[in-house]
């Protein structure tokens, strides 16, 4: 209903909803797929066709074997969060093939920068860990401490929706783009530079310890 409202006068649309790590199975999917589609239909019943950015996750390759990866990869989605941005690409897909809604998708990898509110720090995996080691806590490390990611710096993310805003619409037909910085680093060669940085800066140790005891699955970056 809000999406009817406001598409009058609307010439692009930056889709950037999205929530991960919710309980709620299904307010998990109405955030992550049902709003593009609720978006969708409600531009083909205005008949109003603005061009849609949309921001998907890199996770959507799953666990690969080689990095980096790049748009020639298959999907292999390895959790309900990237199973629900994949659902809402194949959406767009299909509203361009029926109805050429013109639409971009940007698989991003590990995002991190300076946020508005301090409070959401704790959704950004770079941000928390900084945000942790500045009140000199003991940064962890898991079983996946050598897997390789791939992170960029939120003005260049946005640096990229602003240019995907800019693609003739004859090439948006819902094709992904994958945005990183191509430089692949280990996680436990980040969380030591991290510590290292916020030592000098606070006068403070920053302990890393090493935790065998969780695991966690490895993800495509």
């Amino acid at each position: 209903k809000i999406w009817a409202t406001i598409l009058d006068k609307v010439d692009y649309v930056f889709h950037l909803a999205a929530i991960e790590g919710c309980n709620d199975f299904k307010h998990e999917i109405e955030v992550n797929s049902f709003s593009m589609l609720y978006l969708l239909d409600a531009c083909y019943n205005k008949k109003k066709f603005p061009k849609i950015v949309y921001s998907s996750s890199a996770n959507i390759f799953g666990n690969v074997s080689t990095n980096p990866v790049n748009e020639t990869f298959s999907d292999n989605p390895a959790s309900t969060w990237s199973v629900h941005k994949l659902l809402a690409e194949q959406y767009l897909r299909v509203y361009y093939r029926k109805y050429k809604i013109n639409s971009v998708i940007l698989r991003l990898s590990n995002v991190y920068g300076a946020v508005p509110n301090g409070n959401v720090n704790n959704r950004v995996v770079l941000n928390m860990i900084i945000d942790k080691a500045l009140n000199g806590e003991t940064l962890n490390l898991y079983n996946n401490h050598n897997c390789i990611r791939d992170y960029i710096y939120i003005e260049d993310v946005i640096r990229a929706f602003l240019l995907a805003g800019g693609i003739k619409n004859d090439s948006c037909e819902g094709q992904f783009y994958v945005i990183g910085s191509q430089e692949g680093y280990m996680i436990s060669d980040v969380w030591k530079l991290i510590a290292k940085k916020v030592s000098n800066k606070i006068g403070k140790e920053i302990k890393i310890k090493m935790n065998e005891t969780v695991t966690l699955e490895p993800m495509a970056m």
